[in-house]
């Protein structure tokens, strides 16, 4: 369960590192244009909120479908890994691959492929966030207990019904924390997809404000970018936290 805590600390935190940043700024009259004061970058959200809201929308939406498609790809070819050996030695060395290469050097690829609209940030988001569900979904398939699975074969249970029956529901836990490290991932997917090819989009925003060194302006889609890839981390935490809050209660009766 999230408690008040878990949000209060990060909150202080974040005021007192925006407090010394403010003042050391103003003492040692940094330019703005090197490291622009928290004042000054809020205040570009607030003037110009309307300017960086569609681009906001775009880079979570890419986010999200990535997401999304990370999961249904990851959840299928692990229940393939687990039906089938043979196909979990071809397949899942390449998962491991994939996670290796660096997302700059996959994202050119795909906007060659599918050019620079929304696909190939989708495509990028997926690539980077499939890995940890895939490899934390494995895992906990593998965590089973020896005795719970010797009882199931004992009962003549096929394959399919160990899997969904026993693996599946052992593996949820280990599912969640693949989830949160996915959905981090999928943002910087889809802003590095941005990077290199795309006219939308915060990642675009932090580009092309590079170009001509608007720092505020830089400082401002990233302040959003965390501020958005932080709520969908804290989604996927209050999910996870009323899930087996209404599992443990379900397994006490």
């Amino acid at each position: 369960m999230i408690r008040k805590k878990d949000i209060l600390y990060p909150l202080l935190t974040l005021g007192i590192i925006f407090i010394f940043w403010e003042f050391l700024s103003q003492i040692f009259h940094v330019p703005e244009y090197l490291l622009p004061r928290p004042s000054l970058i809020l205040l570009s959200i607030f003037q110009s909120f309307p300017v960086y809201l569609p681009h906001f929308f775009v880079t979570f939406a890419e986010a999200i479908l990535g997401f999304f498609l990370a999961l249904i790809i990851g959840v299928f070819f692990v229940g393939l890994f687990e039906l089938s050996k043979t196909i979990k030695r071809g397949f899942y060395p390449y998962i491991i691959v994939i996670r290796i290469a660096p997302v700059i050097a996959i994202a050119p690829f795909l906007v060659l492929w599918f050019g620079n609209g929304m696909v190939s940030k989708v495509l990028t988001a997926t690539i980077m966030s499939v890995f940890f569900i895939v490899v934390n979904l494995t895992k906990g398939f593998s965590e089973v207990e020896s005795q719970s699975l010797d009882l199931m074969k004992s009962l003549s249970a096929s394959k399919w019904q160990i899997l969904t029956k026993l693996k599946f529901p052992n593996a949820i836990p280990y599912l969640f924390s693949g989830l949160k490290m996915a959905i981090a991932t999928s943002v910087a997917g889809a802003v590095v997809a941005e990077f290199v090819g795309g006219n939308e989009g915060l990642g675009y925003l932090i580009l092309t404000n590079f170009y001509y060194l608007r720092t505020t302006h830089m400082f401002a889609a990233l302040f959003l970018l965390f501020a958005g890839g932080i709520l969908l981390f804290g989604i996927i935490s209050f999910i996870e936290s009323k899930f087996f809050n209404k599992y443990s209660v379900g397994k006490s009766y």
